[in-house]
């Protein structure tokens, strides 16, 4: 099994350690919210134009982490 190790010079980079010790609950809290966005088209009774928006929404979501390498 690959191991890898991230290190930080700590306290000149404190902030980027407390964001990379904040990513698995960051990636919980983006998954969450695109499934609450997916639930609301799915299974709500939602006037269509409300939907439209709520796909674009979740689309912008998911075109914007794909552009950063992150696949929900």
């Amino acid at each position: 099994m690959a191991k890898a190790t991230l290190t930080f010079d700590l306290p000149d980079e404190e902030e980027k350690f407390d964001r990379a010790c904040a990513a698995p609950d960051l990636f919980a809290a983006l998954r969450e919210y695109d499934e609450d966005l997916r639930r609301a088209t799915k299974y709500q009774e939602l006037p269509e134009d409300e939907a439209r928006h709520i796909s674009a929404a979740r689309q912008a979501l998911h075109d914007i982490l794909r552009e950063r390498g992150i696949d929900l």
